[in-house]
């Protein structure tokens, strides 16, 4: 099939989870409107996020990197272990690249979540990562008394994932909660990364919920790795309609398991509150839409504690975890939701996308 815009970019996007996906959407959905030919180049969720997407002009298939895993927690110890298999499939992942090169000719790469870019580099293409890896840093390094757990993969996964973007990358495209100044003058830092349909239902929740017509409605979206929370419902009656997204299971009351949805905004515009991991993405559609939220970090990932304890500081949310948020959930309806009301609450810049998109076309410009 040939290609002719004289604006191409390839998405290059680790779809093990539904986050990357999502905020790479929102950009090429800006990106579109600016008459930019879109390629994507993922693996894993991506590949069924991104089928139905016709606006963009091809979507290539790539084997996945997964981090290690023991009894189904994150476990840096077997990722370590797994560091041959990784060798044998980041050359395999470059000769995917390689081939899909040949093929379309981009101008610009924008890499989120992949490091297969060897070829890239050799072609003299820009590389343009999206990443927030500087933001963690800088959260991590100037606060006192964070878990010892989270330590191991900070220095030996996220503190590499920044080492590695400041030195292989052109440009980085950095997200971040707080307007704080950048690390480097590779780092471009805009607002929060959200898809349009969520800025499009983006509102203020009030608390307690005192519409005794409309039912509470509690949204339980858990991330698409395999390192999502487990919460067992059983253990207390909620008094509300309890609606788990990412999950399967059996019905009981009001509680209703969805499974995946490739389209969850719906179900966010009806909740009231939300019981999340600590992805960067979920967390940042759950401050943009002003929902109060629970917030599960994955234990062990420092970058998912930095996002928690960020949207706690916000005042639009607090981390829990798998086993104590049912009874936390339980005491504040017990509570009427007396200890949330009056907090100071942040606002948001939620036009992150709309910012990538412009430093990119910066760049197309640049180019030509």
């Amino acid at each position: 099939m040939p290609y002719s815009s004289s604006n191409v970019c390839l998405f290059i996007i680790n779809g093990l989870g539904m986050g990357n996906c999502t905020r790479c959407d929102a950009i090429i959905e800006n990106l579109l409107k600016s008459n930019v030919e879109i390629h994507v180049l993922t693996c894993g969720n991506g590949i069924k996020y991104f089928e139905s997407n016709k606006s963009i002009a091809s979507l290539t298939s790539m084997e996945s990197f997964h981090y290690g895993s023991k009894g189904g927690k994150l476990s840096i110890r077997q990722t370590i272990l797994s560091l041959p298999q990784y060798y044998k499939t980041y050359k395999s992942k470059t000769q995917q690249l390689i081939m899909l090169l040949e093929k379309i000719k981009p101008h610009i790469a924008v890499t989120d979540s992949e490091y297969a870019v060897l070829p890239l580099k050799k072609l003299k293409i820009p590389i343009i990562g999206l990443n927030n890896s500087e933001v963690i840093v800088t959260e991590y390094l100037r606060r006192n008394n964070l878990p010892k757990s989270i330590r191991f993969q900070f220095w030996f996964v996220e503190f590499l994932d920044y080492i590695y973007h400041r030195l292989v990358c052109d440009h980085i495209i950095s997200p971040s909660i707080n307007p704080i100044p950048v690390r480097n003058s590779k780092f471009y830092r805009v607002g929060l990364i959200v898809r349009n349909k969520v800025l499009d239902i983006s509102r203020v929740t009030k608390f307690p919920h005192n519409n005794q017509e409309d039912p509470f409605n509690l949204v339980v979206m858990l991330s698409g790795s395999e390192f999502a929370s487990h919460i067992n419902f059983d253990s207390y009656d909620l008094p509300c309609k309890v609606e788990v997204v990412g999950r399967t299971g059996l019905n009981r009351g009001q509680i209703v398991y969805h499974g995946r949805l490739w389209d969850n905004t719906k179900k966010l515009d009806n909740a009231d509150t939300l019981v999340i991991n600590g992805g960067f993405s979920a967390v940042s559609e759950a401050l943009v839409l002003k929902k109060y939220t629970l917030v599960i970090p994955v234990p062990g990932h420092a970058e998912q504690y930095i996002n928690a304890v960020l949207l706690q500081e916000s005042g639009w949310g607090e981390i829990t975890s798998e086993e104590d948020v049912v009874g936390r959930l339980k005491n504040l309806f017990e509570s009427g939701w007396e200890d949330i009301n009056g907090k100071a609450k942040l606002e948001v810049n939620g036009n992150g996308a709309k910012e990538a998109a412009g430093k990119i076309l910066s760049i197309f410009k640049d180019l030509h």
